[in-house]
C-alpha cells in the first residue's frame, strides 16, 4: 500500500478539498450551456461518422476508345403520329444507324395524352399506321448504343435515307410544317445510374406555336466513375454526365434541316471520379475527446474569469461602504 502512496507524488490533477468549493449560479449556468453544447456537438459528429462522403477528384480519361455508351431517353411528341417518327445515330466516325428498332419503343397517345395501346410497340411500316392517326402523339422511349466519340442520335418524322455520306428523310411528299415537333423530355441520360447523378434535361417541356421547328441540344458528355468503397466492396460504375446548351430553328424560314428531336454529344477528355469516403474510428474518437475537452477548457476559462471578475467587484462595493 506504501508503494501505492508514492503515485501521488506524480498527480498533477490536485483536488480541492470539498470545503474550499464554491458553487455559483453563474457556474451553473454556464455548466448546463457546456452540456448542450457538448450533446450538440456529439451527435453532430456522430451523424458524420456513419454519414458517406464523396470525394471528388478529376483526371484525363483512360478509359477504352472502343468503349460502347447507351444513351437513355424517353420522349414524348403530343402533336405527331408514331407512324412517322424514327430514330437515327451517327457519329464523326462514319457510323451510321438508321430507324433503330432494337430496344425501341412506341406509344400511341390521343390528344389528351392519354396511351391508345396497352403494350409498347416496335416500330411498325408506315402504310399500315397512315389509316386513323390523325391527332394522335407519341411517346417513345428505350435506349441506343453509341461508340464513345462525338455524333448526334435524333428523333424526326420521316424515312431516313443516306446517300454519299449524306443523311436526309423521305417525308412522304408532306412538308416540314405539317409536323410540331412540341415535346416533353421525360428522361435524358448517359450510361448507369449512380448516387448524386443529375438529369438537367428531365420533365422539360418545350413547345412550337408552328411546325417545321429544329429542336437541337448540344451536349458535352464527361465520362464519370463511381466508386463505392464503403457500401459495396469497392465496385466501380462507370457511367457518363453532361452539360447542355439548347438551340431552335425555323426550317420552314429557309434554314437547313428538319424539324425533329436533334441531340449533339461530344465526350470530354476528362473524366470525374467520385469515391466514397467514411471516418475512421480514431477519426472518431479523437474528434470527441476533442469536443469534450475543447469546450469543457472554455467553460473553466469563462468561469473562472466571470467569477473572478465578480469577487474584485464585491471587494470594491466593500471597500467603498468603509470610505
Amino acid at each position: 500500500m506504501s508503494l501505492f502512496n508514492k503515485f501521488r507524488d506524480f498527480d498533477v490533477y490536485t483536488k480541492p478539498l470539498d470545503d474550499f468549493r464554491v458553487k455559483t449560479s453563474f457556474g451553473g449556468m454556464i455548466t448546463l450551456i457546456s452540456m448542450i453544447v457538448i450533446v450538440t456537438l456529439f451527435i453532430t459528429e456522430t451523424w458524420a461518422f456513419f454519414n458517406i462522403d464523396v470525394d471528388e477528384q478529376l483526371f484525363v480519361d483512360s478509359t477504352s476508345a472502343d468503349m460502347r455508351v447507351d444513351i437513355h431517353f424517353d420522349v414524348t411528341f403530343p402533336k405527331v403520329p408514331c407512324t412517322f417518327m424514327t430514330i437515327d445515330v451517327m457519329d464523326v466516325s462514319g457510323e451510321t444507324q438508321n430507324g433503330v428498332e432494337d430496344n425501341i419503343f412506341k406509344l400511341r397517345l390521343d390528344q389528351n395524352g392519354n396511351n391508345l395501346t396497352s403494350n409498347p410497340e416496335k416500330q411498325d411500316a408506315w402504310v399500315q399506321k397512315l389509316k386513323g392517326s390523325a391527332g394522335e402523339g407519341c411517346r417513345i422511349f428505350g435506349k441506343v448504343q453509341v461508340a464513345k466519340v462525338g455524333g448526334n442520335f435524333h428523333i424526326a418524322p420521316g424515312a431516313p435515307l443516306t446517300s454519299h455520306r449524306s443523311h436526309f428523310h423521305d417525308l412522304h411528299s408532306l412538308s416540314p410544317g405539317s409536323f410540331n415537333t412540341s415535346h416533353t423530355i421525360h428522361h435524358l441520360s448517359f450510361g448507369q445510374p449512380y448516387p448524386g447523378k443529375t438529369y438537367p434535361l428531365d420533365e422539360r417541356t418545350f413547345i412550337s406555336e408552328k411546325g417545321g421547328i429544329m429542336h437541337q441540344y448540344y451536349l458535352k458528355v464527361v465520362p464519370t466513375m463511381f466508386v463505392y468503397t464503403v457500401t459495396d466492396h469497392g465496385r466501380e460504375e462507370f457511367s457518363h454526365q453532361f452539360s447542355i446548351t439548347r438551340n431552335q430553328k425555323d426550317v420552314l424560314a429557309g434554314a437547313s434541316g428538319l424539324p425533329g428531336f436533334f441531340v449533339q454529344y461530344e465526350f470530354s477528355p476528362l473524366m470525374v471520379k467520385y469515391e466514397e469516403k467514411r471516418k475512421s474510428l480514431s477519426h472518431f474518437l479523437v474528434s470527441l475527446c476533442a469536443i469534450i475537452g475543447g469546450v469543457y477548457t472554455v467553460a473553466s476559462l469563462v468561469d473562472s474569469f466571470i467569477y473572478n471578475s465578480s469577487r474584485v467587484v464585491q471587494k470594491k462595493i466593500q471597500m467603498n461602504k468603509f470610505t
